[in-house]
């Protein structure tokens, strides 16, 4: 039984208004590719599609068996979802295996040019969407939409669909990728033992603590909570875990650079101490915006990255909106590249051996400035150009898990998969085992 027959799906679309509209102009077919199919989309669409739902493919597939569904929970995490039916597949499914009592599907939606494609269901069945991000009119020529395969293993379904994505995507395999050296060994990451406590002094305590117990930490990564917020020194040094996150959340980045009062002698001599008590590679992190409220407009650092910073309308995480607008990175190849090889730099000049860039899913943010597929592109593209350039692509990738974060990285290997580790909390540790 084949899952998609493209004879029979329905096309409707959303332009800007939101009301739903029929097309009759559309036409999805799929072509044979390494054993499996390669399913295309040509369209033009005279009036502006709206950022959302752009495109929505009904393919009339409601059938009843086991589906477990890789699906983003949030805008950087993904997890596994499991159904008896394709009409309770989640939104935002990232790729979905089916077994109908016989064979295996496996369906592999994808990123390319202006356009993200996902699964969903609903109670007609399994719909097709792709995304925009960004409202225009649009003329779609063999547009990759997603890969299609069937068989007994759904574990070979899995690698075929990798290998063909990346071919057609022209992105490198896992096992083409390098692993870094600086991150064999045993790591330490300092936000789960200290939040808004993270300072010189700490980082040193633990050090000495680790050399003293024998135990072979051999990289640690200096995590949030260090950078010249202004509005982090008046969150209390024992703020509940909630309330410290909502208020990081929401604070701007004054300039690129460690507190002054945790860290009094900067970054650098931080970062010496750590590794003269046998740490042999220290990271440095630092989100994708600089920090979780973007920069200050009246900052060191707005002026100094002007050439290569945005102002974009948009909602902190706590959903209140930023009537000011925020003040983030260009999303364009040039602006983007010139950011991150600036803060890369200065995390260089500091001792580091390697970064840990978080946030990445943040294009939402760049809606109606730019599409989903070239915004992200340009991004990872400038990410990992940097650190290729700076530390020889010693990396971690966080909140990165979208498809549009992984399909455009071009060559770093690490990603943190999953929420965050909070041991103390069952619920939050079986989650990150089960996302793991």
């Amino acid at each position: 039984m084949c899952l998609i027959d493209a004879s029979k799906i329905k096309t409707s679309y959303t332009p800007a208004d939101g009301v739903l509209k029929a097309h009759h102009g559309c036409r999805l077919y799929n072509e044979s590719y390494l054993g499996g199919e390669l399913f295309l989309l040509d369209g033009e669409f005279s009036e502006p599609l709206a950022p959302k739902n752009s495109i929505i493919i009904d393919t009339g597939a409601a059938f009843c068996g086991k589906f477990v569904a890789i699906a983003s929970h949030s805008p950087f995490w993904c997890k596994p979802f499991f159904g008896e039916s394709l009409c309770e597949v989640p939104t935002l499914t990232a790729e979905l295996f089916f077994y109908d009592g016989d064979v295996w599907h496996c369906i592999l939606p994808l990123v390319k040019g202006d356009f993200k494609t996902y699964l969903e269901g609903d109670k007609d069945g399994l719909k097709i969407i792709l995304y925009t991000n960004c409202r225009g009119e649009y003329n779609l020529k063999a547009q990759p939409c997603f890969l299609y395969f069937r068989g007994d293993n759904p574990d070979m379904l899995s690698r075929l669909a990798a290998k063909a994505a990346s071919q057609v995507l022209g992105v490198k395999l896992r096992e083409e990728r390098a692993y870094p050296e600086a991150l064999e060994s045993l790591g330490w990451c300092s936000w789960d033992a200290m939040g808004i406590r993270v300072s010189h002094e700490g980082l040193l305590e633990k050090a000495r603590e680790f050399e003293e117990q024998g135990v072979p930490v051999g990289f640690a990564v200096i995590d949030d909570m260090w950078g010249d917020a202004p509005h982090l020194a008046d969150i209390p040094d024992d703020a509940e875990y909630g309330y410290m996150c909502n208020e990081m959340h929401e604070s701007p980045l004054r300039a690129f650079r460690p507190d002054g009062k945790r860290f009094p002698e900067g970054m650098a001599a931080a970062v010496r101490d750590i590794k003269a008590h046998g740490i042999r590679n220290v990271g440095i992190w630092f989100p994708t915006t600089g920090y979780w409220g973007g920069f200050m407009p009246d900052g060191e650092d707005a002026l100094a990255l002007s050439d290569c910073l945005v102002k974009v309308e948009g909602k902190l995480w706590n959903n209140r909106v930023e009537e000011t607008g925020l003040l983030l990175p260009a999303p364009t190849e040039s602006g983007a590249g010139m950011y991150f090889s600036e803060l890369c730099n200065r995390v260089k000049s500091w001792g580091a051996d390697f970064v840990k860039i978080d946030n990445q899913g943040c294009h939402s943010y760049y809606e109606d400035m730019m599409p989903i597929g070239k915004s992200a592109l340009n991004m990872q593209r400038a990410i990992d150009g940097a650190v290729n350039d700076i530390f020889g692509g010693a990396m971690i990738n966080c909140m990165g898990m979208p498809t549009e974060c992984m399909f455009s990285r071009p060559d770093t290997a690490i990603s943190r998969c999953s929420d965050d580790f909070i041991p103390e909390s069952r619920a939050w540790f079986s989650k990150n085992i089960l996302q793991c």
